[in-house]
């Protein structure tokens, strides 16, 4: 039963501390990058679009 335990949380603190390295820098830190950067304009933005449907009048 010991070994089942520890086995369990060896394999949960594997699993936490690879996740809480996962992220390679946080935003904040570089946060000015961002914004005077122009190039930065359209990070994580999805294009324009609209639908246009003509209605029978």
């Amino acid at each position: 039963m010991k070994r089942i335990k520890f086995s369990v949380f060896f394999f949960l603190l594997l699993f936490t501390l690879q996740n809480a390295t996962a992220q390679q820098k946080p935003f904040l830190e570089n946060l000015y990058h961002y914004i005077e950067n122009p190039q930065m304009i359209g990070l994580n933005q999805q294009e324009g679009h609209a639908t246009l449907l003509p209605y029978a009048t």
